[in-house]
């Protein structure tokens, strides 16, 4: 069982989005648990919000890859499109992580997982599975109590 309160960090794209249910009672369950949920995507905030709303999934906070990179300059528009900073839009999400203090970021992608120093969760959203840094799985076939209890061996120490 988990004491402390946990800072949870979701990626909507290929996580929330591949098993809307399972992730609404997920997010029920932490923050019934008093941990707070963090969705860390790429998509615009105003899209998600409105995504998460359809999907009646509460959270505590959105971070958008794209709003903060277009609000630092990282990403110019012209006429053929967006023109982004990939270095930049890759280091985004473990920036907000560090800079929150998330504790575990939940992600389908690993192009991301080389700049995270604070705990990262890889998602298979095949199998239902997580495989953090630290080399332990957490099920999330199993009721989504269960793998919230379970993140707290995925959560890397300071001293790690």
């Amino acid at each position: 069982m988990i004491s402390a309160k946990l800072k949870i960090g979701l990626d909507y794209h290929g996580v929330i989005d591949s098993n809307p249910d399972y992730f609404r009672e997920f997010c029920h369950c932490a923050q019934a648990k008093g941990h707070l949920i963090y969705i860390i995507s790429g998509a615009p905030k105003t899209f998600i919000s409105d995504m998460l709303g359809q999907l009646g999934l509460s959270y505590d906070y959105i971070f958008s890859i794209l709003d903060y990179c277009l609000a630092l300059g990282y990403i110019e528009q012209d006429d053929n499109g967006f023109i982004i900073n990939n270095s930049a839009w890759n280091k985004a999400k473990s920036d907000f992580c560090r800079r929150c203090n998330i504790d575990l970021h939940i992600d389908d992608s690993d192009i991301y997982l080389r700049h995270f120093v604070q705990s990262y969760c890889l998602y298979d959203n095949i199998k239902k599975v997580c495989h953090a840094q630290n080399g332990q799985i957490i099920n999330f076939n199993q009721h989504p109590s269960a793998a919230i209890d379970s993140l707290s061996i995925a959560i890397k120490k300071p001293s790690d």
